[in-house]
């Protein structure tokens, strides 16, 4: 075997070094409306305390960045924030701007970003107190945050947003004063807009952010989609629907290398019955019967970014 010579050594380092930057631009964005507690899920089966230790698995397993919540309660988001180590989070409530009501909560990875500001506007004409806008059925915010990522000093903004569920002019509107407000915030730095839209790719709302020229919706972007389902399930494990309306918007200095829904399910275990497997499992394998939950009633989206001009394609 020939001898390796000092060039050859230098472009085995130089691959290495070139390797690890480019890891290290990477950023993995997430979208997941995590539920409020009440009563009623728990009656049916679906309350916060059996779902919680699944929506924190989901999140350390999938390794987020930065991930946006939406309608999570303050107690909620200090169970996430107690059962997944290494993160933290900003956010106000939307009936105070303090602790009480739903939070637009972003969640950070600490060893990868760092928080330089944040805040948080209302959707109404009054969008510094909290207030309902327009035809809104309840006060709806957006939380945002600049960031910046520690391995590459690499500067951008999130605008994690909880739009109405029922009322017309209050998502034409919201959708006009995101657009408006990541502007007057982040000016021409890099932008992310994310968040539960109420509005799948097919409404006027969504289009007025697709087509706003300057953010693009990142599952348009990516190489390489995973979307068995769209991206709200009503805690039914077996309903299917086509309709998005969680996303994340990019602006173009940002790249996308895959797109996912995250269709995670866990089983809650019913009474002790028969055996429920069959004659091709081992014997000392033991099947219970258990139903099919959902931590969520939406479907997380996740997106693995890089900066412009790596690999996947850039938000133009």
């Amino acid at each position: 075997m020939p001898a390796s010579t000092p060039r050859s050594w230098f472009i085995l380092i130089l691959l290495a070094v070139t390797a690890v930057s480019v890891s290290a631009q990477d950023l993995v964005l997430g979208t997941y409306n995590l539920r409020n507690d009440n009563a009623g899920d728990v009656q049916r089966g679906n309350g916060w305390k059996e779902r919680v230790p699944f929506v924190a698995g989901l999140i350390r397993f999938h390794g987020f960045d930065v991930l946006g919540t939406q309608e999570a309660l303050y107690h909620q988001l200090e169970d996430v924030a107690r059962l997944v180590e290494g993160y933290a989070w900003v956010g106000v409530g939307r009936d105070d701007g303090a602790r009480a009501g739903e939070f637009a909560a972003i969640f950070y990875r600490t060893e990868a970003v760092a928080v330089r500001a944040s805040g948080t506007f209302w959707f109404s004409p009054t969008k510094t107190v909290p207030s309902k806008g327009w035809d809104s059925n309840y006060r709806r915010i957006c939380t945002w945050a600049k960031l910046e990522q520690r391995a590459t000093g690499f500067v951008f903004f999130v605008f994690n947003v909880h739009f109405d569920h029922k009322g017309h002019e209050a998502r034409r509107n919201s959708a006009r004063m995101l657009l408006e407000e990541a502007k007057a915030i982040a000016g021409d730095a890099p932008v992310v807009l994310m968040g539960d839209f109420n509005s799948d790719q097919k409404t006027e709302y969504y289009q007025t952010l697709a087509g706003a020229g300057w953010v693009k919706d990142a599952r348009e972007l990516s190489p390489v989609r995973y979307e068995p389902n769209g991206t709200f399930n009503n805690f039914l494990p077996d309903a299917w629907t086509p309709a998005r309306i969680d996303h994340i918007f990019l602006s173009r200095a940002f790249a996308v290398k895959r797109y996912g829904v995250l269709t995670d399910s866990y089983r809650a275990r019913l009474p002790a019955e028969s055996n429920a497997g069959g004659k091709d499992q081992p014997d000392e394998l033991n099947l219970e019967r258990a139903v099919a939950r959902m931590p969520s009633d939406h479907f997380p989206v996740l997106v693995e970014t890089t900066k412009a001009g790596g690999v996947g394609a850039p938000a133009r």
